[in-house]
């Protein structure tokens, strides 16, 4: 029993993770270094994709948050540039080792002076830092010395990083993780950006984890929003008239009888798509719309359909019949 604990203790330890993770898993076993081993690479993804600076990850063109990155200022260099020695609390090797020359407004700022990731906004304004090249100083023994010189990102850049670091994640691709940067959701397939990759990387959308695909329903969505307010925007501005367009712009008709969701892809472009595996099953072409309903028609199978606000109808000898009920899911 107590060569079982001990082993256990150790297997905590080089891991790195906590007691719970693997906790009501033998030490040494399959199950506990397969949990261990995704515990690792969920950490490095998440290292990945943060957005955040890291000491050894500074070079010219890097930017985003020094959440991790400690600072003192070792010396106030004029009121526009000091000398700041940095190092990554997580690591806590070196301790300001590594110098830089922090470009912002210096007043207030004295020799000494310490603070934290979480400060950087209080003393450079921005809590999002670039790095924008090098420069050389002189030291007080008359030796020469170059460092990375970094600046506090504009707000409007500042939110950019964000916006492009938000459509990164941390992938659940069954037991594995890929760190990534969403591209499009097309038929059954999601497209997926890794960092330093040429090419992206088809992944089935049934082999997301549910969070994930839920996230791409709704950034599917969103971005379907946006081009189609841009679209109603260019008729407004051409002085087509939209009369004959419901009072909203319709995006999704989820039909809640089959499970599957009716979306427009474009101007008169329409798609059905199963819910469970985000498979394509049918296209349709917009025929008409009003206040009360958008017809389509299918011509694969060669009927017509019309959404409305609670039922999906098909036409069928002439009359048309209830086929399923549903609901609008978007409007804009």
């Amino acid at each position: 029993m107590k060569k079982f604990l001990l082993a256990a203790v150790l297997v905590v330890l080089a891991s790195g993770t906590s007691y719970g993770q693997i906790r009501g898993v033998q030490a040494g076993s399959a199950d506990a270094l397969q949990r261990l081993a995704e515990h690792r690479a969920l950490m490095n993804a998440q290292r990945q994709v943060s957005g955040q600076l890291s000491v050894s990850g500074l070079k010219v063109g890097a930017k985003g948050v020094p959440t991790f990155i400690d600072a003192k200022v070792m010396q106030v260099i004029d009121e526009k540039n000091m000398l700041v020695g940095i190092e990554d609390s997580r690591v806590g090797k070196g301790r300001y080792s590594t110098w830089v020359m922090l470009k912002c407004p210096t007043q207030g700022i004295t020799d000494g002076q310490f603070w934290r990731g979480g400060g950087w906004k209080d003393v450079a304004g921005s809590s999002a830092l670039s790095v924008t090249g090098t420069t050389t100083y002189v030291t007080a023994i008359g030796a020469t010395k170059t460092v990375l010189v970094l600046e506090p990102m504009s707000k409007e850049e500042a939110d950019k990083l964000a916006a492009e670091e938000a459509l990164y994640r941390n992938w659940r691709i069954g037991k594995n993780v890929l760190s990534g940067k969403f591209i499009e959701h097309k038929g059954g397939d999601v497209y997926i950006q890794e960092r330093g990759k040429d090419k992206p990387q088809k992944v089935r959308f049934s082999e997301l984890s549910i969070p994930d695909r839920k996230w791409v329903r709704s950034e599917s969505k969103r971005r379907r929003i946006i081009s189609l307010k841009k679209n109603t925007d260019k008729k407004s501005e051409s002085g087509q008239s939209n009369s004959e367009t419901p009072d909203t712009v319709l995006l999704n008709w989820h039909n809640d009888t089959y499970k599957v969701t009716v979306r427009q892809t474009g101007k008169d472009s329409w798609e059905e798509v199963q819910d469970a595996t985000g498979k394509v099953v049918w296209k349709y072409s917009e025929k008409s719309r009003n206040k009360e309903f958008v017809e389509l028609y299918c011509p694969k199978r060669k009927y017509e359909v019309r959404l409305l606000n609670k039922r999906m109808e098909l036409k069928k000898d002439g009359k048309w019949i209830w086929v399923a009920d549903g609901h609008w899911e978007s409007k804009e």
